[in-house]
């Protein structure tokens, strides 16, 4: 979700699952932005194919999370130890 002036918001499972969601939303997000700035006409995606890639794309997020959360937290604990306390 995104909140006008605030950023984004995103819900999973798992804290795993919503960093996820909420990093490939902001990727995307970053993306569009380059891709308005180069100046060239818009490609438009017909809705019915980017429906079914949004939904494909969201089937595998959990398991995308399982692998990348643990090691994402590794990293922060190793760079800001006593973060969490």
């Amino acid at each position: 979700m995104l909140l006008r002036n605030h950023g984004t918001l995103s819900v999973g499972s798992s804290a795993g699952e919503a960093f996820i969601g909420i990093f490939f939303l902001e990727r995307a997000c970053a993306q569009q932005v380059n891709a308005v700035s180069g100046g060239r006409d818009k490609v438009l995606i017909a809705p019915e194919a980017a429906q079914l890639e949004t939904v494909g794309q969201s089937k595998g997020l959990g398991m995308v999370s399982g692998l990348a959360w643990p090691g994402l937290k590794r990293k922060l604990d190793r760079a800001l130890p006593g973060y969490d306390s």
